[in-house]
């Protein structure tokens, strides 16, 4: 029966199931790249926030931790998708001089500012200032 079904199909079928096959695989294979695309950066820019942070002092980086954690319930990565999270907790940490440390944030992601979402996050973590032209709007 199945064999019959198999030889009455036509080579426009054949065509179709495989055009619609290789859209399916091509979606999947463009979903899995921005899933490591934003990975990747979210990845980086932790990294460079875990490199950078502590040339503010030796616990600097354990009180963000804690404050993160405390406050929000959230971990140093999740800033990523959320960086006004760690402005304000730069801001709490740091009060007026947090725009130093919000300024070397950015230089330690400068080569990296062209990625879109690393951009996005530099603009949500400078929320209010404008660090390039060391001018600081509230």
């Amino acid at each position: 029966m199945f064999l019959t079904f198999l030889s009455n199909l036509t080579d426009e079928y054949y065509a179709f199931v495989i055009c619609n096959t290789l859209e399916i695989l091509s979606m999947t294979k463009k979903i899995l790249l921005e899933a490591t695309h934003y990975q990747i950066n979210k990845g980086l820019v932790t990294l460079k926030l875990q490199e950078t942070l502590p040339r503010f002092g030796i616990f600097t980086l354990e009180r963000i931790y804690k404050k993160l954690f405390d406050d929000y319930h959230c971990y140093l990565p999740d800033c990523y998708d959320n960086p006004k999270l760690l402005g304000m907790v730069l801001q709490e940490i740091f009060g007026a001089s947090n725009h130093v440390v919000i300024a070397s944030i950015q230089d330690s992601l400068r080569e990296f500012s062209t990625q879109p979402t690393v951009a996005e996050f530099l603009k949500n973590l400078n929320t209010g200032f404008m660090i390039n032209e060391r001018t600081f709007v509230n």
